[in-house]
């Protein structure tokens, strides 16, 4: 995303939110866990701040995916398409990065849990 810092690509105002300074992304092992404390703070508020909706689940890997690049309003109901989250609609144009994060993330996922790899 435009103007994302570092490894874990995070945005300032989300690294300020964390305890975290814009310098402080610069460094790697703190950009790192800067990332990670997000995602933890994700696995509660991805579904447009909570840890459920009607169709989000943070438990799921998609939404969480999601939440990160997109933010957690991204797992919102979409009034386009319902019964499906703004991201997921194909017409909420301002989604389609997401969409193709979430599509590209879980592709790599699922490469590395095919080789044994997965943590």
């Amino acid at each position: 995303s435009m103007g994302a810092i570092g490894l874990m690509q995070l945005m300032p105002a989300t690294a300020q939110s964390l305890g975290y300074s814009t310098s402080d992304m610069l460094i790697p092992n703190k950009n790192i866990d800067a990332g990670t404390k997000y995602i933890n703070q994700l696995k509660s508020t991805s579904c447009n701040g909570k840890i459920s909706n009607g169709i989000c689940n943070a438990a799921q890997l998609d939404y969480l995916i999601a939440s990160y690049n997109g933010g957690p309003k991204a797992n919102k109901e979409s009034t386009n398409c319902p019964g499906q989250t703004w991201w997921q609609c194909e017409k909420n144009s301002g989604y389609i990065e997401t969409r193709n994060y979430v599509k590209k993330v879980q592709g790599n996922y699922n490469l590395l849990k095919e080789k044994g790899w997965e943590c």
